[in-house]
Protein backbone atom coordinates (compact mmCIF):
# COMPACT_ATOMS: atom_id res chain seq x y z
CA UNK A 1 0.00 0.00 0.00
CA UNK A 2 1.74 3.36 -0.85
CA UNK A 3 2.67 5.68 1.78
CA UNK A 4 0.01 8.37 1.17
CA UNK A 5 -2.73 5.59 1.10
CA UNK A 6 -1.90 4.51 4.53
CA UNK A 7 -1.51 7.48 5.86
CA UNK A 8 -5.38 8.01 5.20
CA UNK A 9 -6.26 5.00 6.27
CA UNK A 10 -4.62 5.53 10.02
CA UNK A 11 -6.04 9.26 9.89
CA UNK A 12 -9.71 7.34 9.37
CA UNK A 13 -9.13 4.81 11.74
CA UNK A 14 -7.72 7.57 14.16
CA UNK A 15 -11.23 9.98 13.50
CA UNK A 16 -13.32 6.91 13.97
CA UNK A 17 -11.40 6.08 17.63
CA UNK A 18 -11.87 9.62 18.82
CA UNK A 19 -15.70 9.26 17.53
CA UNK A 20 -16.36 6.52 19.81
CA UNK A 21 -14.20 8.25 22.78
CA UNK A 22 -11.60 5.76 22.59
CA UNK A 23 -9.05 8.53 21.55
CA UNK A 24 -7.80 10.84 23.49
CA UNK A 25 -9.02 8.49 26.33
CA UNK A 26 -6.64 5.61 25.85
CA UNK A 27 -3.71 8.27 25.95
CA UNK A 28 -4.70 8.15 29.96
CA UNK A 29 -4.73 4.75 30.30
CA UNK A 30 -1.44 3.87 28.12
CA UNK A 31 1.27 3.83 30.95
CA UNK A 32 4.35 4.64 28.46
CA UNK A 33 6.69 2.01 30.75
CA UNK A 34 4.52 -0.36 31.46
CA UNK A 35 3.26 -0.98 27.87
CA UNK A 36 6.87 -0.69 26.25
CA UNK A 37 7.74 -3.61 29.20
CA UNK A 38 4.28 -5.40 27.97
CA UNK A 39 4.94 -5.19 24.59
CA UNK A 40 9.50 -6.31 25.00
CA UNK A 41 7.98 -9.07 26.88
CA UNK A 42 5.71 -10.45 24.73
CA UNK A 43 8.19 -9.90 21.53
CA UNK A 44 10.98 -11.59 23.00
CA UNK A 45 7.88 -14.52 24.59
CA UNK A 46 7.09 -15.35 20.94
CA UNK A 47 10.14 -14.89 19.39
CA UNK A 48 12.92 -16.40 20.27
CA UNK A 49 15.26 -15.25 17.16
CA UNK A 50 15.69 -11.41 19.35
CA UNK A 51 17.21 -14.23 22.42
CA UNK A 52 19.22 -16.72 20.29
CA UNK A 53 20.62 -13.64 17.75
CA UNK A 54 24.21 -13.70 18.33
CA UNK A 55 24.27 -9.73 17.84
CA UNK A 56 24.50 -8.16 21.04
CA UNK A 57 23.29 -4.93 19.48
CA UNK A 58 19.40 -6.88 18.60
CA UNK A 59 17.74 -6.60 21.94
CA UNK A 60 18.77 -3.19 22.96
CA UNK A 61 17.66 -2.37 19.52
CA UNK A 62 14.32 -3.83 20.82
CA UNK A 63 13.97 -1.88 23.85
CA UNK A 64 14.62 1.66 21.98
CA UNK A 65 12.33 0.44 19.04
CA UNK A 66 8.89 -0.71 21.87
CA UNK A 67 9.47 2.92 23.81
CA UNK A 68 9.92 4.64 20.58
CA UNK A 69 6.56 3.25 19.86
CA UNK A 70 4.67 3.45 22.52
CA UNK A 71 5.54 7.17 22.67
CA UNK A 72 3.99 7.66 19.29
CA UNK A 73 1.14 5.57 19.89
CA UNK A 74 0.66 7.17 23.51
CA UNK A 75 1.08 10.85 21.33
CA UNK A 76 -1.33 9.80 18.59
CA UNK A 77 -3.92 8.23 21.26
CA UNK A 78 -3.80 11.79 23.14
CA UNK A 79 -4.65 13.30 19.54
CA UNK A 80 -1.56 14.46 18.54
CA UNK A 81 -0.84 15.06 14.68
CA UNK A 82 0.32 11.91 12.65
CA UNK A 83 3.98 12.01 12.47
CA UNK A 84 6.22 10.41 9.37
CA UNK A 85 6.90 6.99 11.34
CA UNK A 86 10.86 7.90 10.72
CA UNK A 87 11.30 5.39 13.71
CA UNK A 88 9.91 2.81 11.41
CA UNK A 89 11.96 3.13 9.05
CA UNK A 90 15.49 3.81 11.01
CA UNK A 91 14.34 0.47 12.74
CA UNK A 92 13.98 -1.30 9.93
CA UNK A 93 17.09 -0.12 7.78
CA UNK A 94 19.21 -0.90 11.13
CA UNK A 95 17.67 -4.71 11.41
CA UNK A 96 18.96 -4.60 7.45
CA UNK A 97 21.94 -3.55 8.32
CA UNK A 98 22.20 -6.37 11.15
CA UNK A 99 21.00 -9.04 8.79
CA UNK A 100 17.94 -9.53 10.76
CA UNK A 101 15.49 -11.58 9.26
CA UNK A 102 13.15 -9.90 7.38
CA UNK A 103 10.41 -12.18 8.56
CA UNK A 104 11.34 -12.03 12.22
CA UNK A 105 10.61 -8.20 11.79
CA UNK A 106 7.49 -8.56 9.90
CA UNK A 107 6.35 -11.40 12.75
CA UNK A 108 7.48 -8.86 15.34
CA UNK A 109 5.04 -5.99 13.88
CA UNK A 110 2.13 -8.47 14.28
CA UNK A 111 2.86 -9.23 17.85
CA UNK A 112 3.17 -6.08 18.55
CA UNK A 113 -0.70 -4.88 16.44
CA UNK A 114 -1.94 -7.65 18.71
CA UNK A 115 -0.74 -6.03 21.57
CA UNK A 116 -1.97 -2.44 20.39
CA UNK A 117 -5.36 -4.07 20.05
CA UNK A 118 -5.63 -5.39 23.91
CA UNK A 119 -4.68 -2.33 24.80
CA UNK A 120 -7.17 -0.14 23.03
CA UNK A 121 -10.00 -2.60 24.39
CA UNK A 122 -8.90 -1.87 27.70
CA UNK A 123 -9.03 1.67 27.00
CA UNK A 124 -12.49 1.26 25.72
CA UNK A 125 -13.05 -0.40 28.65
CA UNK A 126 -11.86 1.65 31.28
CA UNK A 127 -13.01 5.53 29.25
Amino acid sequence: MPELAQKRLLLSLLRQLAEVRVVPAAAAHLDTEAAAGELRAALLAEIQAFQTSANPEVLPAVGRHVHEHVEELRRLFGGGELGDFEFVRAHAEERAEQHFPLEVSLHAYRCGHRVLSQWLRQAALAA
